[in-house]
């Protein structure tokens, strides 16, 4: 199992916006999962923007990414929160960063054992009704074709045994045979599943990341290059696309 390199870095774009498949239920504040896509902003007009080119309930977004390093754009991590929902710590499994007073501060969790770390942290901050839980963390950060602003949008995702199984099957499949991602056209999906265990009714969205390697999808790379005149060319662009699918093994 990948989570990411043997150190944590900082990313190097701007983030614009985040894209979700939850939200708040208005009528009772619990949260709820969702069969569509939801932009978020500091900036309402990006989200408006969004609307405009995707509709109000997007099941699927073009997107590229900006960079082939995978802890740049798609970066696993684990978490712990306590019980109000702060984050208390996150790493790799052997770089951490834990909460203090003054921000995170950097621990190498080696010297004390891994697993004693963690689970000495979880016990520390777990109470007689809250445990606390380290998670699996997919955090996706990719380019959304038709966005007119220079920036990224990140997607989160804990569901570790679907979505982030999938996107990450994808991503390194692509990176492995192809040799980058960047500048390769994708979608990102969305849609609900029902539970498949006996008695349950639960209904889940799962996000696929899926490379669509067609004509029409390969000249919306293009236009966004030319587009960002300076930092991407027409040039530069076409010299990252592929013609025809490359031929995978299995």
């Amino acid at each position: 199992m990948r989570i990411v390199k043997s150190e944590l870095k900082p990313y190097t774009m701007p983030v614009i916006g985040k894209v979700k498949t939850g939200m708040k239920n208005p009528d009772t504040g619990y949260p709820m999962s969702l069969d569509h896509f939801r932009f978020t902003s500091f900036v309402q007009k990006r989200v408006d923007q969004m609307k405009v080119l995707f509709s109000d309930r997007p099941t699927y977004i073009p997107i590229t990414f900006h960079s082939n390093d995978i802890d740049e754009v798609c970066s696993e991590r684990l978490e712990l929160r306590d019980k109000s929902g702060a984050l208390v710590s996150y790493g790799n499994r052997e770089i951490f960063f834990r909460s203090v007073e003054k921000g995170f501060e950097k621990e190498d969790a080696r010297i004390y054992g891994v697993e004693k770390y963690m689970n000495r942290l979880a016990i520390k901050h777990s109470t007689e009704k809250y445990k606390a839980e380290w998670h699996e963390v997919l955090v996706l950060r990719f380019i959304i074709l038709g966005c007119t602003e220079l920036g990224v949008w990140e997607y989160r995702t804990k569901a570790k045994e679907t979505t982030i199984h999938q996107i990450i099957s994808m991503f390194d499949m692509c990176l492995n045979n192809f040799g980058r991602v960047i500048m390769l056209p994708f979608n990102l999906t969305v849609k609900k599943h029902k539970s498949n265990r006996a008695g349950s009714k639960n209904n889940y969205p799962v996000v696929n990341l899926i490379c669509d390697l067609d004509i029409e999808s390969a000249e919306k790379v293009l236009e966004y290059g030319e587009s960002m005149t300076g930092l991407l060319t027409a040039e530069k662009v076409k010299s990252f696309q592929v013609v025809e699918p490359l031929k995978l093994e299995g």
